[in-house]
């Protein structure tokens, strides 16, 4: 089972804290900022263990919301995974400052964090609002 609907509205709240007046994002230097953005946002799109799904996973590599590295997690028990319609067309993505591998999709790499540099977190301010249009156009109703 998919997640699109939980997924976008995930992502969207978290947004919602971070804009400003002019729906952007002002990065901060604070510790907060930096463990805000690396929890309750995306940072990749990854298949897990052989259960042919694929999972979005905040920079802990968990489901968006889980802070503890360390922490185990059965990913199943979460509402974290695409259908393969939203992975085909996350995977067509223009990422600016991400990497695409056999690993997975990354919305930014290490040496293009999102709260380093204010260029970064615009570049990945867009890119989330395309991630979220994609999962909302492939929400299924019913």
């Amino acid at each position: 089972m998919a997640h699109e609907k939980h997924l976008a509205r995930t992502i969207d709240g978290a947004l919602i804290h971070l804009l400003d007046k002019d729906n952007t994002i002002k990065i901060s230097p604070s510790a907060y900022f930096k463990k805000y953005v690396r929890v309750l946002l995306p940072y990749a799109i990854t298949p897990f263990s052989n259960t042919g799904r694929m999972f979005l996973v905040n920079r802990e590599y968990k489901p968006l919301g889980i802070g503890d590295f360390n922490e185990w997690v059965d990913y199943t028990e979460y509402q974290c995974s695409l259908s393969q319609q939203s992975y085909e067309q996350l995977s067509e993505l223009p990422l600016v400052d991400g990497l695409k591998n056999a690993a997975g999709i990354f919305l930014y790499q290490d040496s293009t964090c999102p709260w380093d540099a204010q260029a970064h977190m615009d570049s990945y301010h867009q890119t989330l609002k395309q991630l979220v249009t994609i999962l909302k156009s492939n929400i299924i109703c019913g």
